[in-house]
């Protein structure tokens, strides 16, 4: 009994560890996890945790010469502690005016097991491990799809990522919401 119930207790751990990162990757063909992940038309299951996400990719902007703002994720804070839940009414001005603009944020590619050919991935605030996981601070992360069939190759080394900025909550199948913010990107330095 109790070598059983130790064996689910991990499997259980590897299911919910991953589960972050299922949900942040979003089924992204670029990205894979632990878990699989789809879209609210469907749910998919890998046998130990079922993910249902209740967000969609927004549609890819149309090109403009509109200026880009240059931005860092502290501009991006908002008043929100880890332990509660997201509430849209907390977004400040400031992030609501990023909203539908070019932007150019600095920042470090969540690593995934693909290391070429990505196009959708999550952009971090630092690569330090111990920040991305339960508990992580919502304003410290974007999901980023790159337009036009463009890739990136994963790096350790901070990039520099250029598009359009949204607001696209995604809620993993317990509806704690894991992300908020959302960019087409046009161009990764």
């Amino acid at each position: 009994m109790h070598r059983t119930a130790s064996k689910l207790t991990f499997r259980l751990a590897m299911v919910c560890g991953g589960l972050l990162l299922g949900a942040l990757a979003l089924s992204f063909s670029g990205c894979e996890s632990t878990t699989n992940a789809t879209s609210s038309d469907g749910a998919a299951s890998n046998g130990d945790a079922q993910v249902v996400l209740t967000s969609r990719q927004p549609d890819a902007p149309q090109a403009t010469n509109e200026p880009v703002l240059n931005i860092t994720f502290d501009d991006l804070k908002f008043p929100h502690t880890p332990d509660e839940p997201y509430d849209s009414a907390l977004l400040t001005e400031q992030v609501l005016g990023y909203v539908g603009k070019k932007i150019r944020v600095r920042g470090y590619i969540l690593p995934t097991m693909q290391k070429d050919g990505i196009r959708q991935f999550v952009l971090v605030r630092d690569n330090q491990e111990c920040c991305f996981g339960p508990g992580a601070a919502l304003f410290d992360c974007v999901r980023v799809q790159m337009n036009g069939g463009q890739s990136v190759r994963y790096t350790t080394r901070p990039i520099s990522v250029e598009g359009r900025f949204t607001i696209d909550p995604v809620r993993d199948y317990a509806d704690v919401t894991r992300a908020v913010f959302f960019m087409h990107a046009d161009e990764v330095e």
